[in-house]
């Protein structure tokens, strides 16, 4: 074979090699590929709409902070005409690239369970809607946060801001102890108030107890009075009446046909 064909042969083997492995590379890191099993897509979107939501809520606090400051220096007006895109967005991705990583994140965790079917492709794609829509509204809040801090920086505020949130976050911090300590005390009253009620309760049962003990004691009392005088009567009455039966329920009615009495 010719030096030039055998040369022109390798190149084409070499461009096919490194066509399939890029092929496969890609293949291997799309979410939505065969690579990565339904479960395995579910749980990586479970766990991507659960973290951003968490971020979302943060940096909608912030937004709500900074405002707070804008306004408390009189420049609420300026940020509103204030209409210049982020300066710098290094964090900015898309929700292909962000569910990619989250998958290779959850398949550094272990194996999912579940095997592919109907039902859980259909829960892929109702979780991907969802776990999109928060994480596109996160990406829209970071981008506010990133225009709010560049508006600072131009107005010579941003380290003002800082000192602020922090003053800020001690006094949440001094009302939320602040709260958390009445709510104890109002907690240990109440408590009080139920042992109280409770030891009220329990000393009004005792003295209903103690009260039908008592009551019980004067009935046995007469009850033993009233034996010891019927068997007195009895013992007299027998005397009296030796071969007579006495009425009473342990009375074996020998006087009529059963047996005799005497």
């Amino acid at each position: 074979m010719p030096v030039r064909t055998l040369i022109l042969s390798l190149i084409a083997m070499l461009t096919f090699t490194t066509y399939a492995s890029a092929s496969q590379l890609t293949a291997s890191s799309n979410p939505s590929s065969e690579s990565a099993s339904l479960a395995m897509q579910l749980r990586a979107l479970e766990t991507m709409n659960s973290t951003a939501g968490d971020s979302l809520a943060k940096s909608k606090e912030r937004i709500e902070q900074m405002t707070e400051f804008i306004k408390s220096k009189g420049n609420w007006d300026a940020w509103e005409n204030y209409t210049t895109p982020p300066e710098h967005m290094p964090q900015e991705m898309s929700f292909e690239e962000a569910l990619k990583v989250a998958v290779h994140h959850e398949e550094a965790m272990g194996p999912a369970e579940g095997a592919n079917s109907a039902e859980l492709n259909r829960q892929v794609r109702a979780y991907t809607g969802l776990a999109r829509s928060t994480w596109e509204d996160y990406q829209d809040a970071m981008k506010t946060v990133a225009r709010m801090s560049d508006f600072l920086n131009a107005t010579n505020a941003f380290d003002e801001y800082h000192e602020w949130a922090g003053d800020m976050q001690q006094k949440k911090h001094d009302e939320m102890m602040s709260s958390a300590k009445k709510l104890a005390e109002e907690n240990a009253k109440k408590q009080e108030a139920l042992r109280e009620e409770a030891n009220k309760n329990s000393k009004a049962a005792w003295a209903t107890i103690e009260e039908h003990h008592q009551q019980a004691l004067k009935t046995a009392w007469q009850h033993h009075k009233f034996n010891s005088n019927q068997k007195l009567k009895y013992d007299q009455y027998a005397m009296k009446y030796q071969h007579g039966y006495w009425n009473n329920y342990g009375d074996n009615y020998g006087d009529c046909g059963y047996g005799r009495g005497w």
